[in-house]
């Protein structure tokens, strides 16, 4: 009964003994457990809902190390999974981490992106932040930083695109117009990359100076234009002038026939010619000028001496009949 009894007494005691380690050993596992739980719970807000504003990577960098040593643990069933379920959290923690650290990288400050961004880039980020749609507060202000990248993309691949269509090969196409320079203009306005807004206007600049030579070249053109219309007018109005003039001196020609009227009776007396003497008798030209001068300063004579007859007789004509009768009473 003794021996009995001690045996029983020796397996109470390991019994007892194995309970007690098992519970302390249960209760230090709960407390790894629950240490990991904590320091990955702190790697988010309260909510869950986004990062901890106080993490670090030193912070990530102890959980990991944690974690590798528990793994190598064994656990209860139950243990293992929260083990498993912590782990999980830290992998997405430091995810996002990468994550929200990509889409900052996208800006050289804030509000504006790298200069040779692609859409292709933001459209991959947004993929991977949209797997975190859970994470409210970290999606919406990720997203919203990736939709301003992708606008910034599509204005400065619009701008570049259009203006490159300005150009052929190194030159500005001969059909732009200012109509093109002034809505290159305005979508480069809205290009918020310094860097790239003024690689663009030196291009639309080189748009803005061909415009100028293209503008100057149509202006002499029509300088030169209207300064040969006004010479043509001028040279019609010239050759006008000179037709009416021959029409006057057409119309005022003397008749050959010598029969003009009374206007062109001045142009009789080049055609004139004296008369032939009755007496055949031979003069020379000299003479027959003489003549003529004599004979028209007679006529002249004739011409002013019949003016103060015709007047006396015109005042006093029954004196001129008083003459005609003296002749009879003489005889």
């Amino acid at each position: 009964v003794f021996l009995v009894a001690l045996v029983l007494v020796g397996l109470s005691a390991v019994y007892f003994f194995r309970q007690k380690q098992s519970e302390k050993y249960l209760e230090f596992e709960a407390y790894e457990i629950e240490n990991i739980e904590k320091q990955v719970a702190g790697l988010y807000n309260e909510e869950k809902s986004d990062l901890s504003k106080d993490l670090s990577t030193d912070q990530l960098q102890t959980i990991q190390e944690d974690l590798e040593e528990l793994k190598g643990k064994e656990y209860r069933s139950e243990n293992q999974q929260r083990l498993k379920n912590a782990e999980e959290e830290y992998l997405a923690a430091k995810v996002m981490v990468d994550l929200q650290a990509d889409v900052e990288a996208l800006f050289i400050e804030k509000g504006i992106i790298e200069k040779d961004l692609t859409l292709e880039e933001v459209v991959n980020l947004e993929e991977q932040v949209g797997q975190f749609q859970e994470k409210v507060v970290y999606y919406d202000r990720n997203w919203m930083s990736l939709e301003d990248a992708k606008e910034q993309v599509n204005d400065i691949e619009t701008a570049t695109s259009f203006i490159d269509d300005l150009f052929e090969e190194d030159f500005v196409r001969v059909d732009v117009t200012r109509e093109n320079e002034e809505e290159a203009l305005e979508l480069i306005q809205k290009i918020k990359n310094e860097e790239v807004r003024e690689e663009l206007m030196t291009r639309a600049e080189m748009v803005n100076v061909a415009l100028i030579e293209t503008e100057e070249a149509l202006a002499l053109e029509e300088a030169l234009a209207e300064e040969a219309a006004a010479q043509q007018e001028l040279e019609e109005a010239e050759e006008l002038e000179q037709a009416s003039e021959q029409s006057e001196q057409t119309e005022w020609q003397p008749n050959p026939s010598g029969t003009g009227n009374s206007s062109g009776s001045t142009g009789n007396t080049n055609t004139w010619r004296p008369p032939t003497n009755s007496s055949g008798g031979g003069t020379t030209s000299q003479d027959g000028d003489q003549s003529s001068n004599s004979s028209n300063e007679d006529t002249t004579d004739e011409v002013e001496a019949e003016d103060p007859d015709s007047s006396l007789e015109e005042s006093d004509p029954e004196g001129s009949d008083n003459e005609l009768e003296d002749p009879p009473n003489e005889e």
